[in-house]
């Protein structure tokens, strides 16, 4: 018994794609606003014919890691993946910054007392 199984994505604003989906595994999951891969597909999901089962999305940030574009999905690339990593945050003042700071406020204010 050869099932033929609908496959679908869903994309963000950027054609990210952000979600993927057979019908054989999520036959009740809502359609609208999807995008119809293949009606002709195996029961477990595939974004490529030959591809993996249901491959994963996203890399370990997160980060979507493939794209709808002309009506292909696409690897995003690794400068668009690397692009979309997350910053590294700012690292807090040392001491001798909040030392200097703290100088600098207290010279102002003693300023304005001793003027």
């Amino acid at each position: 018994m050869n099932e033929q199984h609908s496959h679908y994505i869903t994309v963000n604003a950027e054609a990210h794609i952000i979600d993927g989906w057979s019908d054989g595994v999520r036959p009740d999951k809502p359609t609208d606003g999807a995008i119809l891969l293949t009606a002709q597909g195996g029961y477990q999901f595939r974004l490529f014919p030959d591809g993996y089962e249901n491959p994963p999305l996203y890399n370990y940030y997160g980060i979507p890691l493939y794209k709808f574009t002309k009506g292909k999905v696409m690897w995003r690339t690794d400068d668009e993946i690397e692009a979309a990593l997350p910053k590294p945050l700012p690292q807090p003042p040392t001491a001798e910054q909040r030392l200097a700071v703290l100088e600098a406020a207290i010279m102002e204010m003693a300023g304005e007392i001793y003027g």
